[in-house]
């Protein structure tokens, strides 16, 4: 996995910066700010150990520059403004794909994967052919992106605000690539995203990518806005 290889996580909001924040569905600023910045807490948290074998890079808003938690400050991190999000993939193809031919992109506001999960999608990425690998989360969402080349057709037109993996596995299968689908992954995109994160978080399996201090800050969120969950 070391061998020209890096994790991406992509934030194109500000997620920790209160006043910055895009709300959430119903959600005063204060939770916007507490949902987006669990999420790529529990990030953070699940990658920390791939951090010594291959570049972990978060590309975060700038105006979140002066409000990151104490355990991002050891972590490679853009600031950048995102006021086009399609800018990112120049951003990606310039500075970072040329040097790694082995990458994987995901998306801050997504959860459901584990470290057994990222291992298996670079140990897909090895082989010398042209592979695509998308993590399909529900609602025909898309929640990660790895490829083994610098095939950047497949990103052009994506909406990386809301990526539809219909229109992603079409651009993918345009080109001669193998293409894998792991699925059952999530996005928090809206109220129905956010009523299943609380049916998949109250599954034991859940806490092998959410630990039980993740789970009791997703909880604060349940309670404090119990009447999205009905």
């Amino acid at each position: 996995m070391r061998h020209n290889s890096a994790i991406y996580i992509i934030a194109l909001t500000p997620h920790f910066n209160k006043e910055a924040v895009v709300q959430f569905n119903k959600f005063d600023k204060e939770y916007s700010s507490y949902l987006h910045s669990s999420l790529m807490l529990n990030h953070n948290e699940l990658l920390k150990n791939f951090k010594s074998i291959l570049p972990v890079v978060y590309f975060i808003d700038e105006k979140d520059k002066d409000f990151l938690p104490v355990e991002f400050h050891d972590s490679k991190i853009i600031f950048r403004e995102f006021g086009n999000p399609n800018l990112i993939t120049n951003i990606l193809r310039e500075k970072y794909f040329s040097a790694t031919n082995k990458n994987l992109i995901i998306l801050s506001n997504s959860i459901g994967f584990t470290s057994a999960i990222i291992k298996k999608i670079f140990d897909l990425l090895l082989v010398e052919d042209n592979v695509v690998v998308i993590g399909k989360a529900y609602n025909n969402k898309v929640s990660f992106i790895g490829f083994n080349s610098n095939q950047l057709e497949i990103f052009q037109g994506i909406n990386w605000c809301k990526p539809n993996f219909d229109s992603l596995l079409a651009k993918a299968c345009k080109g001669e690539n193998y293409i894998y689908v792991l699925e059952n992954f999530m996005i928090m995109n809206d109220a129905e995203d956010f009523k299943l994160l609380y049916n998949e978080l109250s599954k034991k399996e859940s806490l092998s990518y959410c630990s039980h201090s993740m789970h009791e800050r997703f909880t604060n969120l349940f309670i404090e806005y119990k009447d999205l969950l009905k």
